[in-house]
């Protein structure tokens, strides 16, 4: 296998670890309590302590499963999983389930499903993708519809979309909700929001550029910059009230050295282009390995896997 194919496939297992990395970091219950806490209004007046110590359900949080590892596992908790007969098969990023006091004081239960999207110009509109994940989530509660079906036990979902990377300046640093709403069209009825507000999505709009007032944007900022070194990250989440562990401070080198991984990698791979370019044009390989600084070898080792004559140049 040559060189170029060897970094190709680094490149594409580094890209795996990191995202697997990136999740786990977010599947941290102080970051989803902070998360919540901000853009679901169920938990707006809970204290972060409480949300991360007792709404956020024991054992449910589960981060969906990517092949980056022999033996990797899921940690406890739901499948990330969602296929029927008739549609294909999509899988959370995060899924957890949460509960909040009621007026009466028992306990509602949701389920909370987090997407990190690097892009944000795909080929659909992601609101109409991210009101379809809250939608299966919603039905999956069901697997099996008879007549006696208890509706009644569905519970909310809230499907969070956390947009990172090329967001333009017009639209970053924006929280935006949509949910259900009830209009009467001929006079006036009461009834419970419980009972029909069952689909909800959320999206959070920020790049690296901006410098966003918002705790949050900030904190989600520092958890995704491209910029900002291990030692930087964490410091900047000490100071957002993270307490770091030696788990997150594991997460967060392992991040950051896949990332200049990736970075290092696309630069070989750019490099390399341009001396393959360079060798077809018959350059000398003194002036491309001037001018890319892609070693001789390598330089020689690229045109005899093209088939390029390197003796001819000069």
């Amino acid at each position: 296998m040559n060189t170029l194919k060897n970094t190709i496939l680094s490149t594409k297992e580094a890209k795996a670890k990191l995202d697997h990395t990136v999740k786990q970091i977010f599947s941290n219950r102080q970051i989803l309590a902070r998360i919540i806490k901000r853009t679901v209004p169920e938990f707006a007046d809970i204290r972060l302590k409480d949300i991360e110590e007792t709404y956020i359900e024991p054992g449910s949080n589960t981060i969906s499963s990517v092949a980056v590892e022999r033996n990797l596992t899921n940690i406890e908790g739901l499948n990330t999983e969602d296929t029927s007969s008739n549609e294909g098969t999509i899988y959370y990023d995060l899924l957890f389930k949460a509960a909040y006091p009621g007026k009466e004081g028992q306990m509602i239960g949701m389920y909370i499903n987090i997407e990190l999207q690097n892009d944000y110009y795909p080929p659909y509109p992601l609101e109409s993708r991210a009101a379809f994940y809250a939608a299966r989530r919603l039905c999956s509660q069901l697997p099996h519809l008879t007549g006696g079906t208890n509706y009644g036990a569905l519970q909310k979902v809230y499907s969070i979309w956390i947009c990172m990377g090329n967001v333009p300046a017009k639209d970053a640093d924006t929280i935006t909700l949509y949910r259900f709403q009830k209009y009467d069209i001929l006079n006036h009825i009461e009834v419970r929001r419980e009972t029909y507000d069952l689909i909800n999505f959320i999206m959070i709009r920020f790049n690296d550029r901006s410098a966003a007032d918002d705790d949050l944007i900030r904190l989600l900022q520092t958890i995704c910059s491209n910029t900002l070194s291990s030692s930087q990250k964490l410091k900047r989440l000490q100071e957002s009230g993270i307490r770091v562990t030696d788990e997150m401070r594991n997460e967060v080198n392992t991040m950051c050295n896949y990332g200049d991984m990736i970075e290092m990698q696309g630069k070989r791979q750019s490099a390399a282009n341009i001396a393959l370019k360079m060798l077809k044009n018959e350059e000398s390989l003194e002036k491309i390995h001037e001018y890319t600084e892609f070693p001789i070898d390598e330089i020689l080792k690229l045109a005899a896997d093209h088939g390029i004559n390197v003796k001819t140049f000069a």
